[in-house]
């Protein structure tokens, strides 16, 4: 990779329409560690941002918009942020938010 890949860890996959989404924890070296949320192929990355983030609100998620919206077979459509600012039980609980705030998004798209 060109730009120095990274460690990745995906989980927490669920499908949403025609759509998955998952975690993805990535170690990009000098960068550091981040979490974000991926999904598949999607028409409009803005649009399910905008859904994405009315729905962390309710769940008291802190999402980010990627700098730039890409669309490719993966895309980053939202950034997790907060998760690694302090110490290992504050980074389990903010995960274990995120999943549920995944699952409920994909029951409120069912």
């Amino acid at each position: 990779n060109q730009s120095g890949g990274f460690l990745g860890l995906w989980y927490h996959y669920t499908q949403c329409d025609s759509y998955g989404l998952y975690i993805q924890i990535e170690n990009a070296f000098e960068r550091g560690i981040k979490a974000v949320i991926k999904t598949g192929k999607v028409a409009n990355l803005h649009a399910l941002y905008g859904e994405l983030n009315e729905c962390a609100q309710k769940y008291g998620v802190p999402l980010a918009k990627p700098a730039y919206l890409r669309r490719g077979a993966t895309s980053t459509v939202a950034i997790i942020e907060n998760v690694f600012s302090q110490d290992f039980n504050h980074c389990i609980a903010e995960l274990k938010r995120v999943e549920t705030m995944l699952t409920g998004f994909q029951s409120s798209k069912m």
